[in-house]
């Protein structure tokens, strides 16, 4: 009893690790908002309010968000339905249809967008719709394997 009590805290610490290191980087720019760094080379680093509205950060703020909500509105469906015809479904070439679903897991994403653009074949593919294509493209083999899972266990 004493050593599954250990083991759990054990694995409760582990699981803490992964979610503090990736909030490392964001404590390094709030830290870095209070203690600005010196003057590089005579030249004093913009303070925050300076850095957002030379930027425009409000009209990027906005834009990422949309493309975060298309993505999500997109990429949820799509997945979900092809973790349904997966764990639900039998036909023929159910197996090959979730194997070619999850083959943007084997590109790098920058790959897929390239890829992508060069089949389009000219360079008016840029902009927010393209950057919508190329994530949920991306997206779509997260959410179904999560999916998948959960409909796996479920009755």
């Amino acid at each position: 009893m004493r050593f599954r009590l250990r083991g759990t805290y054990l694995l409760f610490a582990l699981a803490l690790i992964g979610p503090l290191l990736a909030l490392l980087p964001v404590a390094g720019l709030v830290f870095g908002l209070f203690d600005r760094p010196p003057a590089a080379f005579g030249i004093a680093p913009p303070t925050l309010e300076q850095a957002w509205q030379q930027s425009n950060g409000g009209d990027l703020l906005l834009r990422t968000l949309a493309l975060a909500f298309c993505v999500t509105g997109l990429a949820v469906p799509i997945g979900a339905w092809l973790a349904y015809v997966e764990q639900r479904l039998t036909f023929p070439g159910r197996r090959i249809l979730c194997f070619a679903a999850l083959l943007p897991f084997a590109m790098p994403s920058y790959v897929i967008a390239a890829t992508l653009r060069e089949q389009v074949g000219n360079t008016v593919f840029v902009g927010f719709w393209p950057a919508v294509l190329t994530l949920v493209v991306i997206a779509v083999p997260y959410v179904q394997l999560v999916v998948g899972a959960a409909l796996a266990r479920a009755n």
